[in-house]
């Protein structure tokens, strides 16, 4: 996840209502995040952060997921930039 606030918007959260959540349940991925502000989002909603990249951007977390491999599912604010979705198609 690319944006702390994707994280509730993923778990079904509308605007009005964040923060108002018990629960997230989310069977067997691995998640990442691309800072420490959407690892401790993800972390408030019990979910345990399997990768973050040292420099916090699109490109080292691309390099990151490249060597990972397999299918991804991408939550990022709509006015992140496209570099990541971009990378990824390829």
């Amino acid at each position: 996840m690319t944006s702390a606030i994707t994280v509730p918007a993923y778990a079904g959260l509308p605007v009005t209502h964040r923060g108002l959540s018990s629960a997230l349940h989310v069977i067997t991925v691995h998640i990442s995040a691309i800072g420490p502000a959407t690892a401790e989002a993800l972390r408030l909603h019990g979910l345990q952060v399997d990768f973050m990249p040292e420099v916090y951007d699109g490109a080292h977390l691309t390099a990151g997921l490249a060597e990972s491999g397999g299918e991804m599912l991408l939550l990022r604010a709509e006015m992140g930039s496209p570099d990541l979705t971009e990378v990824l198609r390829e």
